[in-house]
C-alpha cells in the first residue's frame, strides 16, 4: 500500500465572492418543504423534489417502557425516505438496527398533502414515538455567495453562484490543478460562524472525482437554520465554505488530517470486507453449481460476513495511519466497521436482485464480480 504523507500548504487560499447576491424563486410554484417533527418536539426539513431523497437520524425518543423481542439488534436509527408524487408526497419510514447499521425493517409507507398531516404510529412497534410529517410552501429567498476558504493546493474553488435546481442552494466549480486525480475533496459551511454541514466528495466505487485539468461541478445546499412556518420554509445564505481537504489516487493528500483518516479508513474497511467476499465469489464461480445453489451459498457466506475488526485489519490501519495523524481517533475501529457492515448489505442487497436462471446468474456473477474486484484494486492502492 502507498503510504500517506501530508502536503503542507503554505498559506491559506481565502476568496472574497465576487458574484451579486441571488433572489431565489423556486422553478416549481407550487413546490413544497416536507417537515419531520420529532415526538420532543425537534423538526427537520427538506425540500421536495421528483427525485427520491433519504435521510436517516440516531437522535429520536424512545419509547421508555418498550423492549426489544430477544435476540434481535437494536433500533439505532430512524430512515426516512421521500419523493413527490402527482399530488402529494411518499415518505418511507424504516429502522436501521446494529451498530453500525446492519439490517433495515420497513415500518410504513404514508402520503402527505398540504392539507393533510400525517403521522407514523407504527413506529411504536419498535420501540420509537411516531413522527408526524407536514407539508409547507418552498418561499422565494436572497441567497449571498459565500467566502471560501481553501486549505489545498491543488483543487480552485473556480466558481460559486446561487442557484435554484429543486433545492436553493449554491453551484459549486472545483478544478484540479494537479497531473494527479481526486478521489475525493472536502467540504465544510458556517452560517454566522456556527457550523452549518459538512459534504465529502467521492465516488463509491473509489474512482476518480476530479481527473487532472478536469473541473467538478456540484449543488452544495445553504444554511438550515432557518425556521419553518406554516407560511413556507427557505434556506438562508451561508457565509463560508472551507475546501478543507483532498485526497490523491496516489494515496497522498493535502489540507486537514483528520477529514482523510476517516475516508482512508472507510476505505481500509470496504477493502477488507471486498476480500471476503470476491475470495468466496472466485470460489463459488469454480464449483459448477445450479444458480438456486449458487445463490443460496453465497447468501449463506454473506450474512456471516463480519463487522467487528480483526486484529490484522487493525494492524493495519494503525500502520497506514501513521503518516497522517499522530494519534487516531477514539472511534477509528467504528468507522471501519461501518465500512465492512456497508459492503456486506450491499453484497447482500446485489445478490437478492441477481437472476434465478443458470444462464442469467453466470452472466451476473461474473459482472459483480468484475465490478467487486475492480473497487478492492482501487480501495488497496490506498
Amino acid at each position: 500500500m502507498k503510504s500517506g504523507r501530508l502536503v503542507l500548504v503554505s498559506s491559506l487560499a481565502i476568496l472574497a465572492p465576487n458574484f451579486a447576491g441571488a433572489q431565489v424563486t423556486p422553478d416549481n410554484p407550487g413546490a413544497m418543504v416536507l417537515i419531520k417533527t420529532f415526538a420532543d418536539g425537534r423538526s427537520t426539513h427538506a425540500i421536495v423534489t421528483d427525485e427520491l431523497r433519504s435521510s436517516w437520524t440516531p437522535l429520536f425518543p424512545r419509547i421508555p417502557s418498550w423492549r426489544p423481542p430477544p435476540g434481535t439488534l437494536p433500533v439505532e436509527a430512524v430512515k426516512i425516505v421521500h419523493v413527490r408524487t402527482t399530488d402529494r408526497v411518499r415518505v418511507d419510514v424504516s429502522v436501521l438496527r446494529g451498530s453500525p447499521h446492519q439490517k433495515e425493517d420497513p415500518v410504513e409507507t404514508l402520503y402527505v398533502t398540504r392539507e393533510r398531516p400525517v403521522r407514523s404510529e407504527r413506529l411504536r412497534e419498535f420501540g420509537v414515538e411516531p413522527v408526524s410529517f407536514s407539508l409547507v410552501p418552498l418561499t422565494p429567498t436572497l441567497l449571498i455567495p459565500p467566502q471560501v476558504v481553501n486549505k489545498t493546493a491543488g483543487l480552485d474553488v473556480a466558481h460559486i453562484e446561487p442557484v435554484m435546481q429543486g433545492r436553493p442552494g449554491y453551484r459549486v466549480s472545483i478544478r484540479n490543478l494537479t497531473t494527479k486525480p481526486a478521489v475525493m475533496c472536502f467540504l465544510k459551511a458556517y452560517k454566522d460562524s456556527q457550523f452549518s454541514w459538512s459534504k465529502r466528495q467521492d465516488q463509491q466505487d473509489g474512482s476518480a472525482v476530479i481527473e487532472p485539468g478536469d473541473t467538478f461541478v456540484f449543488t452544495a445546499p445553504g444554511s438550515s437554520g432557518s425556521t419553518a412556518s406554516d407560511a413556507g420554509w427557505a434556506p438562508s445564505s451561508i457565509d463560508t465554505i472551507e475546501l478543507t481537504a483532498v485526497l490523491w489516487d496516489d494515496g497522498t493528500f493535502e489540507g486537514e488530517p483528520g477529514e482523510v483518516e476517516a475516508a482512508l479508513l472507510s476505505y481500509i474497511g470496504r477493502r477488507a470486507q471486498l476480500d471476503r467476499v470476491v475470495a468466496m465469489m472466485q470460489r463459488v464461480a469454480g464449483e459448477g453449481l445450479a444458480a438456486p445453489d449458487a445463490k443460496a451459498r453465497l447468501k449463506a457466506h454473506f450474512e456471516t460476513l463480519p463487522v467487528r475488526v480483526d486484529s490484522t485489519t487493525r494492524a493495519g490501519a494503525l500502520a497506514r495511519l501513521e503518516s497522517v495523524v499522530a494519534t487516531p481517533s477514539l472511534n477509528f475501529e467504528r468507522i471501519m466497521e461501518a465500512a465492512q457492515a456497508y459492503v456486506r448489505t450491499n453484497a447482500l442487497k446485489d445478490l437478492e436482485n441477481a437472476p434465478s436462471a443458470s444462464d442469467g446468474f453466470a452472466a451476473w456473477h461474473q459482472e459483480i464480480l468484475q465490478q467487486y474486484s475492480a473497487a478492492q484494486a482501487k480501495f488497496a492502492g490506498r
